[in-house]
């Protein structure tokens, strides 16, 4: 199965520690990708390293994932 791509916006320290929320429960590797960077999504030091003043891209391994994509519906775009 392939890897699923979302952008998604990230505009505050209050989402940022909600999506780390979110994403650290589910056993899957979620990462976060800005330009050349790729940090854990449930990483806070590692999500305030990449420019957020534009969306980024989050990546979920192979796989469906229907329940993290509907709490994460706030942060797509």
């Amino acid at each position: 199965m392939a890897v699923t791509h979302i952008k998604i916006e990230i505009s505050s320290a209050e989402k940022i520690n909600h999506l780390v929320e979110i994403v650290s429960h589910f056993p899957e590797n979620v990462y976060l990708v800005e330009g050349n960077t790729k940090v854990s999504a449930k990483s806070v030091v590692g999500i305030c390293s990449l420019d957020l003043t534009k969306p980024v891209t989050m990546e979920l391994g192979a796989g469906e994932h229907p329940e993290l994509l509907k709490k994460l519906a706030p942060y797509m775009i």
